[in-house]
């Protein structure tokens, strides 16, 4: 008779006194003549129908061809490999203003990051001249200008920038208008003087407060 192992428990003519029966290949428990034993007699999950193992790079268990995975492959040594894309690697959403990049999770899945934070800068029309923010939701809205310091303008394509104001009074002749500063060592005697004699009528409430911005 022959165990439930394959060996050889009693004189029934199937092997001599003392000579073991080894069990079949498949049944899972791995013999001597055996690389693998995986209990089955099939091909494809690197212990082979022969209870050998199958060449390393052999395919196995998931076929799956993503961007976080690559098709899982046999090792060589009998254990099937999921070849999973790193954790961090880029995925899915790429580049896109105001959506988050996505990522690889080190598990063979694309992590959705979802969208930019409320308030995080994009550029809703190409004019840096504007204050352009991400509403949280995936899209750039256009929030308000910018707003230059005193003696600058802002330029479309680079920002602020030193330039006379657009927007300054001009004298309806030329040359009929002067502004002089004058700098003294001694700060009590600086001057200046402004003359506007073929212009626009200016009054004093026409000049603002002298330190903020949008004065004449």
């Amino acid at each position: 008779m022959i165990s439930q192992r394959g060996r050889c428990s009693d004189f029934s003519g199937l092997a001599l006194p003392g000579q073991e029966v080894w069990s079949p290949c498949g049944d899972g428990v791995l013999d001597p003549e055996e690389e693998c034993d995986d209990g089955n007699s099939l091909d494809g999950d690197c212990c082979s129908a022969r209870c050998e193992f199958e060449p390393q790079g052999s395919a196995c268990g998931d076929p799956a061809d993503t961007e976080c995975t690559d098709p899982d492959t046999c090792d060589g040594a009998g254990t099937c490999d999921g070849n999973h894309a790193a954790s961090g690697d880029p995925c899915g959403d790429q580049g896109i203003e105001c959506v988050e990049d996505d990522e690889c999770d080190g598990a063979g899945n694309c992590t959705d990051n979802g969208f930019a934070s409320l308030s995080t800068p994009c550029e809703a029309d190409g004019d840096v001249c504007t204050n352009d923010h991400c509403d949280g939701a995936g899209s750039c809205v256009f929030l308000d200008g910018v707003i230059c310091p005193a003696c600058e303008a802002c330029d479309p394509q680079i920002g602020c920038v030193v330039a006379p104001k657009v927007d300054c009074r001009e004298p309806v002749e030329p040359f009929k208008a002067l502004v002089l500063l004058k700098n003294q060592s001694d700060d009590t005697k600086d001057k200046l003087i402004w003359k506007w004699i073929k212009g626009e009528k200016t009054d004093l409430g026409d000049f603002g407060g002298p330190l903020s911005v949008g004065s004449l």
